[in-house]
């Protein structure tokens, strides 16, 4: 399998490699590469990042808390956003509401569901307002993998399915003067684009060895 790119092969962030034909493995070990280099050099995340980070965790892993109840995370979620907050995903424009159910049935659909979450990336761009400060906001961006393990078993080990995230997020200070969850900071998304996919690993099956 070939990678044909017409001007240029982009890496990661910022890496540029001229016209020319790459395996896919070439490709695969070029960016891995980059991404590694990039995740090394870069800088620990502000008081949004951090913000950010802490409550999406939450958000995607409800035996966490503050989040362990369906009634906790509501909670929780309208108060990581913004009353008018613009959501996207996977490019297409959606409602808070609506955002709110796909990801609590996601959470809470079946009984004994447990989650983890794997930050890849996470960056942030200070607001673009002179003499701002990290607690006005800015935008944080980065990557994230949920793994849902079911408490079905296949060959002796818990049903997993992978959901894969990409995002960007404009952070605000609150303006509704809506009270916060407790030892958070007052801090809300105004605006959320968000690439998902779902995806199940493959199951490795180890042959029975003939007699």
């Amino acid at each position: 399998m070939f990678i044909r790119n017409f001007s240029f092969l982009a890496l990661g962030f910022g890496i540029l490699l001229p016209y020319g034909y790459y395996t896919a493995k070439e490709y695969l070990r070029l960016f891995h590469q980059n991404r590694c280099s990039n995740m090394i050099n870069s800088e620990k995340p502000g008081i949004s990042g951090r913000w950010l980070q802490s409550t999406v965790t939450s958000l995607y892993t409800p035996e966490s808390a503050p989040a362990k109840e369906e009634s906790a995370f509501k909670t929780l979620f309208f108060s990581a956003f913004s009353e008018n907050a613009e959501i996207f995903v996977n490019h297409e424009k959606t409602t808070l509401e609506r955002f709110q159910e796909e990801l609590m049935t996601a959470n809470f659909a079946s009984s004994g569901t447990r989650s983890t979450i794997d930050w890849k990336e996470l960056f942030e761009v200070p607001p673009n307002t002179e003499g701002a400060t990290e607690a006005q906001g800015g935008i944080v961006a980065g990557v994230f993998v949920v793994t849902r393990f079911s408490k079905y078993l296949i060959r002796a080990a818990p049903a997993q399915r992978l959901n894969y995230n990409a995002f960007s997020a404009k952070i605000e200070p609150d303006k509704s003067n809506q009270p916060g969850v407790e030892g958070r900071n007052q801090l809300r998304i105004n605006q959320l684009f968000i690439t998902s996919l779902y995806k199940s690993p493959p199951i490795n099956l180890v042959p029975i060895p003939h007699e």
